[in-house]
């Protein structure tokens, strides 16, 4: 969750019998996400302002601090701070050890700033990847470090290529309408000034986004442009070379994990990479032809919402010795398998591209009480006037009945439940148990009229 010292690390162990036991081995940890196994055999994991490191053989008694002062707010200049809304950091270490962090932006897309001083003094604090020298001599890191890349919403997936000394960054972009996220190229010992990618004034192919347009100059000449474009709103939060033998053919291919909530997300993707074990210019923007998307691995059951296989919103990506891949999924709250029994075979190595499912036809009437299909209209249209449509016009559609449809069938509202902490809307809306509340800050409370909150949790209540 968002809260505040809420995380926890555990360490989980495949037993004989393929049965997985689990230990907590740290509580009370803030927002923690990165977690990587650096020199020495150190397992580094990063909270929202440090990054610690633990010896798996004793983890509470080697626990240390590795790097701290990492920034969690933003302090403009009026000096008024406020929460960061890209706390999370991930981590990755080059050859020589060096740790390379993300550092998130503050803010989506810097627009409220901007209002006030016409320049995003952002880009100048954070929205980039740091990169913290290794001290071998003494096997620790230094607090001073430099900024390699700038520019960057959220950089949540890294990857280093150690054939070509390149770190591929998974950029989650801003929530404008049908903005792509990003597979950006980083040379790791270039410095910022030579390495920016345009956040918040460019996206895509070096395209301007709305309320920058004295920055097209800056986007066509000066910003770099990705390398692959993504889908909006996949939400890439991990990559991961797969280099097991229990998959044949996903052999050195790049597993990306895209965790969004609309039908772009819950997947992993696969991407086949060249003799250098770079990403296929064939995926690239700059392919001669029309770029080629990434083939999908998925459970053949993960996207269909059976009892036991819900739909997945896939995190963090690992395997094991014989190839298996293990995905964390973080709506679900479960650890999430993929292995064959026979090690030599290929029956499950083929990734499948899956056709697009609608779970929910037309019909409302058996899902929803005859009030609540009276009343929602009325409830869309409070909707609509919080312009969801902006961000979620896959979901948010003219249409009250098909929005509907769309609701349940991305998980928004769950008509089999009368509990209020099963429908998604409802913790988005309000930042219900410490969720984001959606539309994202500087907005504290969503409904201007009070009321508005109480018709919506009535009509919610009132589930069949």
């Amino acid at each position: 969750g968002w809260q505040k010292n809420l995380g926890q690390v555990w360490k989980l162990t495949l037993n004989e019998g393929n049965l997985i036991s689990s230990e907590l081995l740290f509580q009370n940890t803030d927002r923690t996400h990165g977690l990587a196994i650096g020199s020495n055999q150190w397992i580094y994991y990063a909270d929202s302002t440090k990054i610690y490191r633990f010896k798996i053989n004793n983890p509470s008694l080697s626990r240390e601090v590795a790097i701290s002062n990492l920034p969690d707010s933003y302090t403009d200049r009026n000096n008024q701070t406020t929460s960061s809304s890209h706390p999370l950091k991930e981590i990755i270490f080059l050859d020589n050890w060096d740790m390379v962090v993300n550092v998130g932006a503050p803010s989506n897309d810097c627009s409220e700033e901007f209002k006030s001083f016409r320049a995003c003094h952002q880009r100048d604090q954070q929205a980039e990847l740091r990169k913290y020298k290794y001290n071998p001599l003494n096997d620790s890191y230094s607090g001073d470090y430099e900024v390699i890349a700038r520019g960057l919403r959220n950089s949540m997936g890294l990857l280093y290529n150690p054939k070509t000394q390149q770190i591929y960054q998974a950029e989650n972009a801003s929530d404008q309408l049908g903005t792509p996220d990003e597979l950006n190229i980083v040379n790791p010992m270039l410095l910022a000034l030579d390495q920016d990618f345009g956040w918040p004034f460019c996206f895509g192919d070096q395209k301007t986004y709305v309320g920058y347009t004295r920055f097209v100059n800056f986007c066509n000449n000066t910003s770099l442009p990705p390398y692959i474009i993504l889908p909006a709103h996949a939400a890439p939060l991990d990559i991961k070379y797969y280099q097991g033998m229990m998959f044949k053919k996903l052999k050195n291919t790049i597993l990306m994990s895209w965790h969004g909530h609309r039908p772009s997300g819950s997947k992993i993707a696969v991407y086949e990479t060249d003799m250098n074990l770079a990403p296929s210019p064939k995926h690239s923007i700059t392919s001669s032809n029309q770029p080629l998307p990434p083939l999908q691995l998925l459970s053949s059951r993960w996207e269909k919402a059976e009892a036991g296989h819900p739909k997945g919103r896939p995190v963090g990506i690992a395997f094991d010795d014989k190839g298996a891949i293990f995905v964390i999924d973080d709506v679900n709250n479960s650890l999430l398998v993929l292995a064959s029994n026979d090690s030599s075979s290929s029956q499950t190595s083929e990734p499948v591209i899956p056709a697009p499912i609608d779970y929910v036809e037309n019909d409302l009437t058996g899902l929803f009480s005859p009030n609540q299909i009276q009343k929602w209209p009325q409830i869309f249209s409070k909707l609509n006037n919080l312009s969801c449509q902006n961000c979620h016009s896959d979901i948010f559609s003219g249409d009250a009945t098909k929005t509907l449809l769309n609701l349940v069938n991305n998980k928004w509202v769950n008509p089999n439940s009368k509990n209020l902490e099963d429908q998604l809307i409802w913790i988005r809306l309000l930042g219900f148990n410490g969720a984001k509340i959606m539309p994202p800050a500087p907005n504290q409370n969503i409904f201007n009229n009070p009321a508005d909150i109480t018709i919506v949790e009535s009509w919610l209540k009132d589930i069949n």
